[in-house]
């Protein structure tokens, strides 16, 4: 129902109703209304209604109109010829108010402070939106961070176990291609060649990896590598019998990880053993 159609309804049926031309005046005469800051007046408010200056009437309402809240108002129009309205605050208009309202109301009265009170209204929306945009910008670019870092962790996890692997695979050629001289060069449960001498040189045996350890004693050839019960040593005897086969220094061992965990990079005490002719790993 548009205005012109209520105030035809009203006309027609005022009587049936019992109203009076001055209660539809007063019905007429509200309005919503925003006030903010009066410059003019320290502590004062305005509104404005029809580009006019709505002041509140003095001694009208128990509680004092701040800047920025919003009231249901009657009007008071004998000042209208010169310029502005007094304004009686009949209804505050808060959280309280408007959760009782149905949804089509609030609309209505949204719809109604937007289009009467725009100029006032979207400075404050749009600085709003701007707080809201830069906050989901800066979750943004931490999530992105957090998301880049894990994806960097990943790549280096990746790499290391492509390394290790890499390891594998050439201990696997040279193990199937070089089955002859090489492994037949350590004597079957003997120590390598100058593995002692080595050893006094100034020994370093490293644990680089998961599975892997490197060290100068490590020449090429086969090994066999055994954990004592305890998970606390680890037996290193050259052979041509050995499962692993050493390249760059470097062994790689299965499970060892499981014996031990890699906790980084770090170097093992080590010594060479005449009775059991080799080298004990001290994890």
């Amino acid at each position: 129902m548009t205005g012109k159609d209520f105030n035809k309804w009203v006309s027609d049926n005022k009587a049936a109703y019992g109203l009076m031309d001055e209660d539809w005046d007063v019905l007429k005469a509200t309005a919503v209304l925003v006030f903010g800051h009066n410059p003019k007046l320290e502590g004062g408010v305005v509104a404005t209604y029809r580009n006019k200056p709505v002041y509140k009437e003095k001694n009208k309402g128990e509680n004092p109109i701040q800047p920025g809240e919003a009231w249901i108002c009657t009007l008071n129009t004998r000042h209208a010829s010169d310029g502005y309205y007094f304004a009686s605050p009949l209804e505050k208009i808060d959280a309280t108010y408007l959760h009782e309202l149905k949804k089509d109301q609030i609309g209505e009265i949204a719809e109604y402070i937007f289009s009467h009170h725009r100029d006032s209204i979207l400075p404050e929306l749009e600085e709003r939106f701007r707080e809201i945009n830069e906050k989901a910008n800066e979750k943004e670019v931490e999530s992105r961070v957090k998301d880049y870092l894990e994806q960097i962790e990943g790549l280096k996890r990746e790499i290391a176990e492509h390394q290790r692997a890499q390891l594998e695979y050439e201990q696997m050629i040279r193990a199937l291609s070089d089955r002859g001289a090489q492994g037949r060069s350590c004597a079957e449960g003997g120590p390598a060649p100058a593995f002692a001498e080595r050893l006094d040189a100034g020994p370093a045996v490293v644990r680089i990896g998961k599975s892997a350890i490197r060290s100068d004693l490590f020449g090429d050839g086969r090994y066999s590598v055994y954990s004592s019960s305890d998970r606390k040593r680890l037996l290193v005897r050259a052979g041509r019998d050995g499962n692993i086969y050493c390249v760059r220094n470097t062994l790689c061992i299965a499970d060892l990880d499981a014996v031990s965990e890699f906790k980084g990079e770090a170097p093992l005490t080590s010594e060479y053993s005449e009775q059991y002719g080799g080298v004990v790993i001290y994890l």
